[in-house]
């Protein structure tokens, strides 16, 4: 663990302003918790969108294959806390998979189908 003793694990794989919408909270860990550890994980194709991140300390990149993504964090051997920004069933699926504290984003899926 890092002296802050806090590792975070963000999970927002998808859409591209979604992801780059991520980088307020990133900011805002890292000031509270300077040394805190932050792996991002994120689809392929928006990797690069983050990738120069100063903030960000491990990006795992997502290719439909979560399974991929459980054993990279599991080798690492560090307990995170996972903040799901995604809040679908494959972050879902990882978040079951890794069994740590996750902290949500709830998306009020059954407002935007009426408005939209």
């Amino acid at each position: 663990m890092t002296s802050d003793g806090l590792n975070f694990l963000i999970v927002r794989m998808s859409s591209l302003g979604d992801v780059l919408l991520t980088t307020p909270l990133v900011r805002c860990i890292k000031t509270k918790y300077p040394n805190s550890y932050i792996c991002f994980v994120v689809k392929k194709q928006f990797a690069d969108v983050i990738r120069h991140n100063p903030r960000i300390n491990k990006i795992l990149e997502y290719d439909n294959n979560c399974d991929d993504i459980v054993e990279s964090i599991k080798k690492e051997k560090k307990e995170y806390i996972i903040v799901d920004l995604q809040n679908n069933l494959t972050s879902k699926n990882i978040n079951r998979k890794l069994n740590f504290e996750t902290l949500k984003f709830r998306k009020n899926i059954w407002k935007k189908i009426i408005v939209v």
